[in-house]
């Protein structure tokens, strides 16, 4: 079965540009097909928005995201241990990788990384991936020799918050 959905363009647009006034910072997702209205279109509106960062679930929606969308790009999905955290030659849009294994860590601090830039990921209660705190304690000394640049800290929440579950505080524990 198929079917056609008709957007209301201009409404729209106004609750994106309030949602975005409202959330200094805000970095939108588009991954997959693009929520059905595909991720060329998403970037297009995410450059209309005047956002700096977009980020695409994995590695191979950057190409199309990239050229539809003129800052920079967080890939979600992590690295693999042989990540590349060097700037490329100015051609290629402007990736920052997620980095949330231990092999990962060793493999960007032990690469000489120069100019790329990154986002730690930390383990939350969901246990899908990221850095314990010991972790990232142990790597700290390593990421601080490499020359790429730590832009943020991510962690994966989950969406079902049973009674007593508390987001906020389940990230102030993971930074401690």
């Amino acid at each position: 079965m198929t079917f056609t959905l008709y957007v209301d363009e201009q409404r729209w647009r106004a609750h994106l540009r309030r949602t975005v006034d409202a959330t200094p910072g805000l970095v939108p997702v588009i991954k997959g097909n693009g929520y059905g209205l595909g991720n060329a279109r998403l970037a297009a509106e995410a450059t209309l928005l005047g956002v700096d960062t977009v980020a695409v679930g994995i590695a191979g929606e950057v190409d199309v995201v990239g050229a539809a969308f003129s800052g920079d790009v967080l890939v979600l999905t992590p690295s693999s241990p042989s990540v590349a955290l060097d700037d490329k030659d100015g051609t290629d849009p402007p990736v920052v990788q997620t980095l949330s294994h231990p092999a990962t860590v060793a493999a960007a601090t032990s690469s000489g990384a120069r100019g790329g830039r990154f986002v730690v990921e930390l383990r939350t209660a969901m246990q899908r991936h990221g850095l314990t705190h010991d972790e990232l304690t142990a790597a700290a000394d390593g990421l601080s020799q490499v020359e790429a640049r730590l832009v943020g800290i991510a962690f994966h929440l989950p969406i079902d918050r049973p009674a007593g579950y508390d987001p906020a505080a389940e990230v102030a524990d993971g930074l401690r």
